[in-house]
């Protein structure tokens, strides 16, 4: 029989809460005060079908449905271009009122403002690349030192799969670490309204984002004012945008996949050096141009940084520390932080909501996790839960291990919870079983609680769950039944240390 292990812990939590803090005195101001003091000036160029450059929100045309945005934007009609008939865009079909998507994450010693600009179309009409949807970040770090808003350290820009690096005025302190900054020159401020607002310029066409002006092209000049409005109404020299949260409007709808009439063409994961989420969209439905083209904020990727899919936007603390070199301190552990908590449920690979089907090597990282419905990891195949994880189970769900769950407690407690009171209890309603031919193990020194209901089981006899004295408690609503034997007395007050090697992979 094949040896496998269960890891499970949140040990970011443990990382993120014990180191003494580091921040600055508390802020005064909202999240979403702080977004709105370093909105940035927008320096939209616009090329061959103007107000297909215009910014504007996914849901423009009153849906969700990712693969109908670039139907919706314009009245095509069919004419002849050289030898071959196109639809061509003639006109705008609805208003393009101004949005830009916002977060933030913040650590004890930092605030990361993350802004993305979306377009229905990238390059309509323009080249045969072009494509349905496109989105493309900003990511500012903001040093909290003390006052209200902070101070603005750096400026980076999204220009497709490449990001560029700035520094904001005044800033000399912050050197180069794995990643170079572009310029020597800091990025421009506008003063027009009060507060830190970049300019960035953003080309026509493509809509890659850069630091300065290129020129040559006529351009929209877009501003925070809390008022959308839509650059053919007002002119094309101080046009408003309003703010929309990426949480709210695209975190919540990570699961709406697949395909025709969803947001999403597919579903993935996103595996971080420090923590995983999975069954989130990992690319916007398109049927135009080049297909599923446009990634959300947690695909996105730089070419050249050596970092996962996502790390610039899910876990900003960590790939900022690697980036630079900063002169102030820097702490990796979040205050805030909303994208690192996750439910498992769903077929991650096809998209379907049901049983969670976990394939290959699966590590979850921090968390925490709720598993809302019954985890299945195949035989050979492992889902490793790292120290410190908590994993909490909605009542009657299972983690079900016909292959391996690794768990190693060893640098902090494994912590099982309940959905409806996680105060008061470690597990609740929950199950881990070791399916036919699996088996549970714990490494040395893991140790796991057991609280009201909870079961540890094998499924067959031959599925082994090794206990033995020292480690661990379970309470006598609890019951450990290491040998598939439902009939075995319920462990009361047990003591108990679970222990097998760490499972090499």
């Amino acid at each position: 029989m094949k040896r496998f292990s269960l890891l499970l812990t949140i040990a970011f939590l443990a990382l993120l809460w014990t180191a003494a803090p580091l921040q600055a005195a508390a802020p005064t101001v909202s999240y979403r005060e702080l977004v709105e003091w370093y909105s940035p000036v927008i320096v939209q160029d616009l090329v061959c079908t103007e107000f297909a450059d215009y910014i504007t929100r996914i849901d423009y045309d009153g849906n969700d449905v990712g693969n109908d945005n670039w139907d919706n934007l314009a009245n095509f009609e069919r004419r002849r271009v050289g030898n071959i008939y196109k639809l061509v865009p003639v006109s705008k079909a609805r208003p393009l009122p101004a949005y830009v998507y916002y977060s933030v994450v913040e650590s004890e010693t930092h605030y990361f403002i993350t802004y993305a600009l979306f377009h229905p179309v990238d390059d309509l009409s323009c080249h045969s690349f072009s494509h349905e949807n496109d989105l493309e970040g900003i990511v500012m770090t903001v040093f909290k030192d003390g006052t209200p808003y902070g101070r603005l350290r750096t400026v980076q820009l999204q220009k497709h799969n490449d990001y560029y690096q700035y520094r904001a005025p005044g800033v000399t302190d912050v050197s180069n670490g794995t990643s170079d900054f572009d310029s020597d020159d800091p990025v421009s401020i506008d003063t027009t309204y009060p507060g830190v607002h970049p300019v960035v310029f953003v080309e026509g066409g493509g809509h890659g984002l850069r630091e300065k002006d290129t020129g040559g092209a006529p351009s929209v000049r877009y501003y925070y004012t809390g008022i959308a409005e839509d650059p053919d109404d007002v002119g094309m020299d101080h046009v408003g945008y309003d703010l929309l949260s990426i949480f709210a409007e695209m975190w919540e709808k990570r699961t709406d996949c697949c395909g025709a009439g969803h947001l999403f063409d597919s579903l993935g994961a996103y595996t971080g050096q420090r923590f995983s989420v999975v069954g989130i969209g990992r690319k916007f439905d398109g049927n135009n141009g080049k297909d599923d083209a446009a990634s959300p904020p947690w695909d996105w990727q730089d070419n050249d940084d050596g970092l996962p899919r996502g790390e610039w936007f899910m876990d900003p603390a960590d790939y900022q520390d690697l980036q630079f070199n900063w002169s102030e301190p820097f702490s990796l552990n979040y205050v805030f932080n909303p994208f690192v908590n996750d439910e498992l449920c769903g077929d991650i690979f096809n998209g379907t909501y049901g049983s969670t089907t976990l394939r290959g090597l699966t590590t979850l990282r921090h968390g925490p996790y709720t598993v809302v419905c019954d985890v299945t990891i195949p035989a050979d195949q492992y889902l490793v839960i790292e120290p410190g994880v908590t994993l909490r189970f909605a009542p009657g769900t299972r983690i079900i291990a016909d292959g391996g769950l690794i768990a190693h407690g060893h640098d902090g407690t494994i912590r099982f919870e309940s959905t409806e009171n996680p105060a008061a209890a470690l597990v609740v309603n929950g199950t881990l079983m070791a399916g036919s031919g699996g088996e549970i193990g714990f490494s040395t020194n893991g140790s796991l609680q057991f609280a009201n209901m909870t079961t540890l089981r094998g499924q067959e006899t031959s599925s082994a769950i090794p206990v033995a004295a020292q480690r661990g408690s379970a309470d006598s609503n609890s019951e450990l039944s290491p040998n598939g034997d439902e009939t075995e007395q319920p462990a009361e007050n047990l003591s108990f240390q679970l222990f097998l090697p760490v499972v090499q992979r």
